[in-house]
């Protein structure tokens, strides 16, 4: 099941292979993560950089755009 799939069902009170997730850290620990990760962005973004890099390595299924 991808992460489109499995929000969908979600909203739709269905039963998926697991929970959608969605995380947010601190700017700290966004930045500890993405050295961890070797995400390198210039632009501080809480939720994982400007492309969601760090959003999409941690895998989360929802991805807040601004």
């Amino acid at each position: 099941m991808n992460s489109k799939e499995r929000v969908l069902a979600a909203l739709n009170h269905k039963e998926s292979d697991r929970i959608p997730q969605s995380a947010s850290f601190t700017p700290e620990f966004t930045n500890r993560l993405c050295k961890h990760f070797g995400i390198e962005d210039d632009l501080f973004n809480p939720h994982g950089g400007a492309e969601h890099d760090l959003e999409l390595r941690i895998d989360n299924n929802i991805l807040l755009i601004f």
